[in-house]
């Protein structure tokens, strides 16, 4: 490879917008546009593909909503079910760019139904937007790190819910990546 200083810069086509206020994020990458909640942070609150290419978003384009909790986790100790849908404790850009962009999202669990936050786990997402492309890379990890009162927790499962749920995809050991449409 050689590297060569160019006086024209190179820009892509579809550059990572991103529209942002005190409730929500909004990021188009050109053939995609992503919602997410500040304040009921549920993963994504809507996600649209513009399938025709005409560069705007139609109501039929919507691929995904959010219905219900979309992140959440079973103790199998307790059998109690944690969910990671409510105001998240930090939203930051870690990166933002005109290739890609990367929104970390640090929140706590909190039990179903009662919406108490869990001083013990918590957790970390990481999604990054790629300019021009359908794809998001999301990372989540569970964190339990609440030092004064260290609790350890058995999670049964871990569920990531993203659209209609037509695809179910388990991770198989800690840290592996899975891929889905």
């Amino acid at each position: 490879l050689v590297l060569r200083e160019s006086t024209t810069p190179i820009s892509h086509v579809d550059p990572v917008f991103i529209q942002e206020d005190a409730s929500q994020i909004t990021v188009s990458t050109g053939p995609l546009r992503a919602m997410i909640s500040k304040t009921a942070f549920n993963l994504f609150e809507n996600v649209w593909l513009d399938r025709n290419g005409n560069r705007v978003y139609e109501v039929g384009e919507i691929v995904a909503s959010a219905f219900g909790d979309n992140i959440e986790i079973l103790d199998s100790t307790t059998g109690e079910i944690w969910s990671g849908v409510g105001v998240p404790d930090n939203v930051i850009w870690e990166y933002q760019g005109p290739m890609r962009a990367t929104l970390r999202i640090d929140g706590k669990y909190r039990t179903t139904g009662v919406y108490t936050a869990s001083k013990h786990l918590m957790y970390t997402t990481r999604i990054t937007f790629y300019a021009g492309k359908t794809e998001v890379k999301i990372e989540h990890v569970l964190r339990n790190s609440y030092q004064s009162n260290e609790r350890h927790v058995k999670v049964r499962s871990a569920t990531l819910k993203i659209g209609n749920g037509g695809s179910v995809v388990k991770a198989v050991r800690s840290g592996s990546i899975s891929w889905a449409n």
